[in-house]
């Protein structure tokens, strides 16, 4: 079976754990709609846009 990310609710960052690696929440979304993969958070204008805090995956509607 597929163990399918699971959206943070606080930071959008997806994780299949049942804490967030980005900002230790324990609230998540299982639904959520498109991802971005942010490499460089502090150079990349993607994440200003969508307001992350930290490098990985994150979902941008949850």
């Amino acid at each position: 079976m597929v163990v399918k990310d699971k959206a943070c609710k606080e930071c959008g960052h997806l994780t299949k754990e049942d804490v967030c690696g980005n900002c230790n929440s324990r609230q998540f979304a299982d639904k959520y709609k498109g991802t971005i993969v942010i490499f460089e958070n502090d150079n990349s204008v993607v994440a200003d846009k969508a307001k992350t805090t930290g490098n990985g995956k994150f979902a941008i509607k949850y």
